[in-house]
């Protein structure tokens, strides 16, 4: 009986083995891959980059910026307000505060009787700024290429200027 169970169990075939779960992406690839998509304008890239690193760090504040931005400058405010908010949740930015409270301003003309309201500022121009202050992505040159596109969707942008001056960045190439 046991030199049954024992042939038995030589001739079974082994039990296939499940696949090892993939490695995370090392960080250094996820940042050049975000570099190109952000300097490209892949919003949906930089965006999926972002989801690549929350995967890794769920808490991960700068991932949630990032995604905020790729999400605004791609156009989808409401889905941008949202990860910002949890970015600011988790690690006050001023420059994401900045945005939030651009991204709330109301719409359209005062109310009767109430003061004029100063022009709200560039989304797109705050945007590349708290792009360019992202730990993932925060180099130099980076960050002088950030400043130069917020000068581009809002030229008066004083922000954008002292980071250029802060940086010594070159003149942007036309």
């Amino acid at each position: 009986m046991l030199g049954l169970l024992l042939a038995a169990a030589l001739a079974a075939p082994p039990r296939p083995r499940a696949p090892p779960p993939p490695r995370p992406a090392p960080l250094a690839e996820l940042r050049l891959d975000a570099w190109d998509a952000a300097l490209t304008g892949r919003w949906g890239r930089l965006f999926a980059v972002a989801g690549r690193l929350l995967e890794q760090a769920p808490l991960d504040a700068e991932a949630y910026r990032m995604a905020g931005d790729a999400a605004l400058l791609g156009g989808r405010h409401g889905e941008a307000r949202r990860l910002l908010g949890k970015a600011q949740l988790l690690a006050p930015s001023d420059a994401t505060g900045r945005l939030l409270q651009a991204l709330d301003a109301p719409l359209g003309p005062p109310p009767p009787g109430a003061p004029p309201a100063p022009p709200p500022p560039s989304l797109r121009a705050l945007a590349w700024l708290d792009l360019g202050e992202n730990r993932h992505l925060s180099v130099p040159r980076f960050t002088c290429d950030c400043a130069a596109r917020a000068l581009e969707a809002d030229p008066g942008e004083p922000r954008a200027a002292a980071v250029r001056a802060a940086l010594r960045c070159p003149p942007p190439a036309k």
